[in-house]
């Protein structure tokens, strides 16, 4: 298989250590590069520190109440853009209906065959970007009220997204509705540029955060 693939960075979550290795040589058969965490908390720090273009997220996990769908509330409010693959070797035949409807874009089986699976993997995660921009054309972030820009921050924003920035720094006393904006801007940027660039939008609410 040719190692020109559109998809670079990946999230890998799964707490197998042999079925992360098959993931990850799957995905670097094609040129990917992989970051792997084997629990739910160790994937959100990843996801806190980094930008990545597809998520793969294990169903299931040993010895814990929480599983692969407790991952897609944080992922689908601080990143919209994100695609998601749920991934498992279950036989239950409704789980792909069951992970779709809590969030997730597609569903992929775990496959033994190294060829095949490389080749199902890459296949899911084009399919998975599909689907996640597909569903950004309906993700409405101030569905629940009106957003008031003023003007300087409408022209903020509207240079931003001409530049094609994926970043933007805005500042605001506790309770202006700085994470709504930023919602707001991560909303519009992916719409406009999603097919220019392979990146979501990560944004931090700063004034939950120490002063380091």
């Amino acid at each position: 298989m040719s190692k020109i693939f559109p998809i670079k960075r990946w999230l890998v979550v799964d707490d197998s250590p042999e079925d992360t290795e098959d993931i990850t040589l799957a995905i670097e058969g094609i040129g990917g590069k992989v970051d792997t965490a084997d629990s739910i908390k160790a994937a959100e720090k990843l996801l806190r520190k980094n930008i990545y273009d597809v998520c793969i997220v294990d169903c299931f996990y040993k010895g814990s109440n929480r599983w692969g769908v407790d991952l897609l509330p944080e992922l689908r409010e601080s990143l919209p853009g994100l695609p998601v693959i749920m991934i498992s070797s279950s036989d239950d035949i409704d789980l792909p209906r069951k992970v779709i409807h809590a969030g997730a874009d597609v569903f992929c089986p775990k496959l033994k065959d190294s060829i095949s699976f490389t080749k199902i993997i890459s296949a899911t995660a084009l399919q998975a970007i599909e689907v996640r921009r597909l569903k950004l054309q309906e993700y409405s972030p101030s569905a629940g009220g009106d957003l008031y820009l003023s003007e300087h921050t409408k022209e903020s924003l509207e240079h931003s997204l001409r530049r094609k920035e994926e970043r933007l720094l805005i500042c605001g006393a506790s309770g202006t509705g700085k994470t709504s904006i930023a919602q707001h801007f991560s909303s519009q940027f992916l719409k406009q540029n999603f097919g220019s660039i392979s990146r979501s939008i990560v944004y931090h609410n700063c004034s939950s955060k120490s002063e380091e």
